[in-house]
């Protein structure tokens, strides 16, 4: 996702995150922008300065070196926070994108976030 109200001088706020969320779901751009504004730990961080939307093909595509439905949060070219839905938390293990299309990665849902020490939150809700 693109923080499409991010400015250069913003060293407090990512421009773009990873949302990692389960197949069954839709990632909720408000609540990403909510935990981003509470994560800043000892910098408060205005309504203002954050407005997530879904990142072009393009800008995806050369975010993270991997083409659509080929994302993988894991080799990305350009290092990115991660955010973890925590309505997968219960899952176990989860499948994701290994780089192409049709490569797909199984690992545990605890592994992944200690792996890409990721931020985990309410970001998701179910597809209707």
């Amino acid at each position: 996702m693109e923080n499409v109200a991010w400015k250069e001088e913003m060293t407090n706020v990512p421009r773009y995150v990873c949302v990692i969320v389960q197949y069954e779901a839709k990632v909720n751009a408000d609540k990403v922008a909510k935990l981003i504004r509470d994560a800043g730990k000892d910098v408060k961080v205005s309504r203002k300065q954050v407005n997530f939307q879904h990142a072009a093909t393009h800008v995806s595509d050369e975010i993270t070196g991997f083409q659509f439905n080929g994302v993988s949060p894991f080799g990305m070219k350009t290092p990115i926070p991660v955010i973890v839905s925590s309505a997968i938390l219960d899952l176990g293990y989860i499948w994701l994108g290994a780089g192409a299309v049709d490569v797909k990665l199984r690992m545990a849902v605890t592994d992944v976030i200690r792996a890409l020490n990721a931020l985990v939150g309410d970001v998701s809700e179910p597809r209707m």
